[in-house]
């Protein structure tokens, strides 16, 4: 139901994983153009997942949740209605929660930023939900073991300072709303000046909505390939030990993707788009 509003181009939607556990995601949860939060540790240690985190992938193999945010010992406003009290700290104002009902909120506070920042400091036009979703993804850190993406964190803690302004980093996101037909591409040319850096490059798109029938949710078969100053190709979502290596197989499973490369070499980059296999109406943005 949730991806009806793949046709809403300026509305961002959340929600939370779950706290199931190992029991998986459930619905809306598993929605392709929602953005999926689960919890890490507050109070202790933000690397480690709140436990009861609801764990991914999805029943066809999406990697969910998208990003985690702070899950335990959240202290939140206490409504004078509220009858459950039971972990009240003393204060008739305020109450501390743990779960992904907690994460949620704080991740779709750090949405809205990165809405007023695009809007206000950047002066862009109102930016699309899938915008959103990629500069959290863009600037989300990976949690303990290198490892992302996973099916824990999918693609780690939101980090908002990462997203809106990297130290030393240079950031740019191109919000497209035109329309790719099967077989066609969009190539984005950078250069790249300092040796060493990372380079981090996301591409999400609010897809077309599947069938509840079918095994296989993903309608509009997009893929991003990176090709660096030497010709070698890296592919979106192919992965080992947390960082993006060359060749492998594309993924045509999931409406986000991403190359991650930690030093990248000087020279000019090229950002391909490609629509491998066009199911319907979509819309896409490479950060």
């Amino acid at each position: 139901t949730w991806d009806q509003y793949w046709a809403y181009q300026g509305m961002t939607v959340l929600f939370a994983a779950g706290n199931e556990g190992a029991n998986g995601i459930s619905s809306p949860g598993t929605a392709k153009n929602v953005i999926t939060v689960g919890g890490h540790q507050n109070r202790w240690d933000p690397d480690q997942m709140y436990p009861y985190s609801s764990q991914g992938p999805t029943d066809d193999g999406r990697i969910k949740p998208d990003v985690t945010g702070p899950g335990d010992y959240v202290r939140s406003c206490l409504a004078q209605e509220a009858e459950d009290a039971s972990t009240n700290i003393g204060d008739s104002y305020y109450i501390e929660y743990s779960g992904t009902s907690m994460a949620t909120p704080a991740v779709a506070g750090a949405a809205a930023l990165v809405r007023e920042y695009i809007m206000e400091i950047a002066e862009r036009p109102a930016p699309q939900g899938s915008l959103i979703k990629a500069m959290l993804i863009l600037g989300a850190e990976d949690m303990g073991t290198r490892n992302i993406p996973n099916d824990d964190e999918g693609w780690g803690r939101v980090n908002l300072i990462n997203t809106l302004i990297p130290d030393q980093d240079v950031g740019t996101y191109v919000d497209d709303r035109s329309r790719l037909s099967s077989g066609q591409i969009s190539d984005y040319s950078f250069d790249v000046t300092r040796g060493g850096e990372e380079l981090k490059v996301v591409l999400a798109w609010s897809d077309y909505p599947g069938s509840s029938s079918s095994s296989t949710q993903l309608r509009n078969d997009l893929d991003l390939e990176i090709t660096n100053p030497n010709g070698q190709l890296y592919k979106g979502n192919v992965f080992t030990n947390g960082q993006s290596v060359i060749n492998g197989q594309k993924d045509s499973t999931n409406n986000v993707e991403v190359v991650l490369i930690d030093n990248a070499m000087i020279g000019t980059w090229t950002v391909r788009v490609r629509d491998s296999s066009h199911g319907g109406s979509n819309f896409y943005q490479p950060y």
